[in-house]
């Protein structure tokens, strides 16, 4: 054991020898032929380079305010809470496919595996928009405000940020299935395979409920 961590010891040295010997030259070269060169001062942060910068300034116009986005395995559906209006977006190339009215200032978005859910907190609402062509499928009253959602395979969680709450509604008929209390200011909700994890603003804390209830 004490042999190999020698011999690891040993290559790592040599590996920042010869880089370090490879700046020098660069240095040296840049000097001969009368130009500015850029010696690596560092070769450990090698490791720290972005090798695709170019993506980083990609963009592409939505609607207004955009805050959240689900990926349906083709497509990216972005909430623009300001716009009251989801924009489809294809990944492949950043088209954009459609804008969609929902309700007012929608926040949080989900895509089910075949549809797409959107929490319209303006006005206490879901949108259900189907994940084809972006029909608008049926509207879901909930009390209490609806923020962010999660989908646990079957159901859908939404945090309710006025009722300190979080309402559980199945997807197949948007049927209200129960209420469970939270936090102060329930708002990110995620769901790990088994229970539902709640992010509560106000208070500083995190609830866990249980998916089967």
């Amino acid at each position: 054991m004490r042999g190999k961590m020698l011999a690891h010891s040993r290559f790592f040295l040599f590996l920042v020898a010869a880089l370090h010997s490879m700046s020098v030259y660069s240095s040296a070269q840049g000097a001969s032929d009368g130009a500015t060169s850029n010696p690596i001062t560092n070769p450990l942060q090698i490791a720290l380079l972005h090798w695709y910068q170019a993506n980083r300034t990609t963009q592409f116009a939505v609607g207004t305010a955009p805050v959240a986005m689900a990926f349906d395995g083709g497509s990216l559906w972005v909430s623009n809470v300001a716009g009251a209006n989801v924009t489809r977006i294809r990944a492949s190339d950043g088209l954009i496919l459609g804008n969609f009215p929902v309700g007012t200032e929608p926040w949080g978005i989900v895509f089910d595996g075949a549809n797409v859910w959107v929490a319209n907190n303006g006005e206490s609402t879901l949108t259900e928009l189907r994940g084809s062509d972006g029909t608008k499928v049926r509207t879901v009253h909930v009390r209490g405000g609806t923020y962010f959602l999660a989908f646990d395979g079957k159901n859908l969680w939404v945090t309710n940020p006025a009722g300190n709450s979080v309402t559980k509604v199945r997807v197949t008929d948007g049927a209200i299935l129960r209420s469970f209390p939270v936090g102060t200011g329930p708002a990110g909700i995620a769901f790990d395979g088994g229970n539902v994890w709640v992010a509560n603003e106000q208070d500083n804390t995190v609830t866990k409920l249980r998916a089967t209830d």
